[in-house]
């Protein structure tokens, strides 16, 4: 459980150092949260040369950019040296901005009348480094606003962050009822919807600082995407729908009642903009929308378009048709949003379309009528200038099989 990278020592490391040749490369060790808890209850004492560390990811490497590429890090932290408060009232701050579980321990330079210490904040879901780096962040400036003053060396992907390990004084604290904190949604005094400067520029009551937005809750970290959020009435519904597939994005498998409180925050901060008041209409359109979402956000044409394999080769009875290599790259990209659809018709505007095969507008649109008329794909309902074509994609010659050689039917 919550299992991340440890060492031994500063200078453990399974890197090679070309400048000292003589240096045996180790591997790292791994350390779960039961074992940590351990350490917290009984430390160990020894030289910090020699004390145990771990890096609040599960990705083996000290390397800064590494971590910040390939990192999925299961733990906040923070390293309070500066005039530190005692462990009593850090519990208590922590008991307000956390409400799970949490770690605190001292350090092994602390003493009676200067108990500096560190916290350990086990999460529920893995973080990326970028979503990480904002909660750090953030839990820096909550600890700040409260008289806590933390090290902003914790903000580095690929700091050290030393195990309880007993000097001259030692004491601890804890909460332990495996209530794993979720930072996007439960921090109080952070909005669960990472609301943006996008999202709230003017909004009621909003007061702007040089790096955060400060609400009358606390603060927010702007990170939500702007397409989320409704500037005017009647954009309710499509702002809506693109929140349920950012939510899909980071809780794919999250049901109604973890849901519920998040959009009932969503609605709630928006209700001076749309034009529906009621929240039950809002709940009622989410619950639609949420079964009706094919593509999570952040997964949508472009990155479908570049998982597709474009070196597949043109059938024969494509080219005797006249069509080439353009036509059948748009092919490819159409059967793809339908494998992705199912049975339901995909979205495709020629302006869109001319993007990914580098060719102008008006001779996209008529490659896409061409394969309307040939059979290959069927037109739903023609675009406008907000919404764009639908189509189902119906050529079974060789895409179902991937038999392309032979291109036999099904």
């Amino acid at each position: 459980m919550h299992t991340v990278i440890s060492g031994s020592g500063q200078f453990h490391t399974n890197e090679f150092d070309p400048t000292k040749p003589n240096r045996k490369l180790k591997p790292y060790l791994k350390i779960g949260l039961n074992e940590i808890r351990m350490l917290v209850d009984k430390p160990m004492s020894t030289k910090k040369s020699m004390a145990k560390w771990i890096i609040p990811s599960d990705y083996p490497s000290r390397n800064y950019k590494e971590q910040a590429k390939s990192g999925r890090y299961l733990f906040l932290w923070a390293d309070l040296d500066k005039e530190p408060r005692h462990l009593i009232y850090i519990k208590g701050v922590l008991d307000i901005i956390v409400g799970g579980d949490f770690e605190i321990y001292t350090t092994s330079s602390a003493t009676t009348d200067n108990p500096k210490s560190r916290i350990l904040i086990p999460l529920a879901n893995p973080l990326s480094p970028s979503d990480w780096l904002s909660c750090q962040q953030n839990l820096n400036k909550l600890l700040s606003q409260h008289g806590i003053t933390p090290d902003k060396a914790n903000e580095r992907y690929g700091q050290l962050c030393y195990l309880p390990n007993r000097g001259q004084y030692y004491d601890s604290t804890y909460r332990r009822e495996n209530v794993f904190f979720n930072p996007m949604i439960k921090w109080d005094n952070y909005d669960p919807l990472n609301l943006s400067t996008e999202c709230t520029e003017g909004y009621r009551g909003v007061q702007k600082s040089t790096d955060v937005i400060v609400t009358g809750g606390g603060v927010v970290r702007p990170h939500i995407p702007p397409d989320c959020c409704p500037k005017e009435e009647g954009q309710r519904n499509k702002c809506l729908f693109t929140f349920g597939r950012y939510l899909k994005q980071l809780h794919p498998e999250a049901d109604f009642e973890f849901l519920r409180p998040i959009v009932l925050e969503w609605h709630n901060h928006f209700i001076e903009v749309i034009g529906t008041k009621s929240f039950s209409e809002t709940w009622t359109d989410f619950r639609r929308g949420w079964a009706a979402i094919k593509v999570p956000y952040g997964q949508g044409i472009e990155s479908i378009v570049n998982s597709i394999d474009f070196g597949i080769p043109i059938p024969q009875t494509f080219m005797d048709m006249g069509y080439g290599a353009k036509e059948f790259k748009l092919l490819l990209i159409c059967h793809q949003l339908q494998l992705i659809h199912g049975e339901e018709p995909f979205f495709l505007s020629a302006r869109k379309a001319e993007e990914f095969i580098n060719y102008h507008f008006t001779g996209t649109a008529k490659m896409l009528n061409s394969l309307v008329a040939d059979g290959f794909l069927i037109l739903i309902s023609k675009g406008d200038k907000v919404k764009a074509s639908r189509y189902k994609y119906i050529w079974k010659n060789f895409i179902e099989k991937r038999d392309y050689a032979s291109e036999k039917t099904l």
